[in-house]
C-alpha cells in the first residue's frame, strides 16, 4: 500500500507501481474479479450480435414472399439475446461489487493501522482531514476503478476492436469513414483526460482541506463559544 507520505504528492506515480502495490489485496478477490470480466466481456459480444440478427431480419426475412415464423423468430433471438445480456451484467455485479467493497473495508484498516504507527510530526505537518479524505473518498473512487473501470477498459476495447471488424466485414467505406471520424473525438478525448486529472487532483486536494477545517471547527466549537 502506498505510504502516507506519498498521499500528498504532486507528481503522478506510474500506473505499473500503482498496479505492484494493490497486487497482495487483489490477488485473494482475483478469481471473483475475473469471472466478472468475462461476465462483461460476454455482455459485450451479446450487445454486438443484436445488430446482427436485426441485419439478418431486414435484409434476408422482411421481404415480400418472407414467412411470419421467420419475423417472430428474429423477435425471439433478439429477446433471448437481450435476456442473456442482461443476466450477464447481473452476474458480473454479483462477482465484483462484494469483493471489491471487502478490498476497500481492508485498505482502510491498512491506511489506518499505518496512520497509528507514524510518529507524531508527521501528524503536525498533515491535516487531519487530509487523511480523512484519503481515507474515505479516495479509497472509494479506488475500488469504483477496480470493480468497474479498469474491468470496463478492456471490455469496451475488445468490443471496440470486434465491432470494427465487423464493420469492415460489411463494407470497408463504412468502417473507414467511421475511423476518421473517430480522429478528432480520440485527440478531444485525450486534451479531456490530462485536463480531468489535473482537476480531479485539485479537487481530492480541496476535499482534503475542506475537511480539515471542518473537523478543526467542531473540534474548536467550544473554544470559540468561550
Amino acid at each position: 500500500m502506498a505510504q502516507a507520505q506519498q498521499a500528498g504528492s504532486k507528481d503522478p506515480v506510474p500506473l505499473s507501481a500503482t498496479l505492484k502495490r494493490l497486487a497482495p489485496f487483489v490477488k485473494p478477490i482475483f478469481p471473483r474479479l475475473f469471472c466478472g470480466f468475462l461476465c462483461a466481456l460476454g455482455a459485450g459480444i451479446v450487445a454486438l450480435a443484436i445488430p446482427q440478427v436485426l441485419a439478418w431480419l431486414v435484409n434476408v426475412v422482411l421481404h415480400r414472399d418472407g414467412a411470419a415464423s421467420e419475423v417472430w423468430l428474429s423477435v425471439g433471438i433478439v429477446a433471448a439475446l437481450g435476456l442473456v445480456e442482461a443476466l450477464l451484467i447481473f452476474l458480473r455485479r454479483q462477482f465484483v461489487l462484494n469483493p471489491a467493497a471487502g478490498l476497500e473495508a481492508q485498505m482502510r484498516i491498512r491506511f489506518y493501522k499505518h496512520l497509528q504507527r507514524l510518529p507524531v510530526a508527521f501528524h503536525e505537518r498533515w491535516g487531519s482531514g487530509q487523511l480523512l479524505s484519503r481515507s474515505m473518498s479516495d479509497l472509494s473512487l479506488l475500488r469504483r476503478w477496480l470493480a468497474f473501470g479498469a474491468m470496463m477498459l478492456v471490455v469496451e476495447t475488445v468490443t471496440v476492436i470486434t465491432g470494427l471488424v465487423l464493420m469492415f466485414t460489411h463494407s470497408w467505406i463504412l468502417g473507414l469513414l467511421y475511423l476518421l471520424g473517430s480522429i478528432p473525438i480520440a485527440i478531444k478525448a485525450y486534451r479531456f483526460r490530462n485536463d480531468y486529472r489535473a482537476a480531479s487532483r485539485r479537487s481530492q486536494d480541496q476535499a482534503g482541506d475542506l475537511a480539515t477545517a471542518v473537523e478543526e471547527s467542531v473540534h474548536g466549537i467550544r473554544v470559540i463559544k468561550a
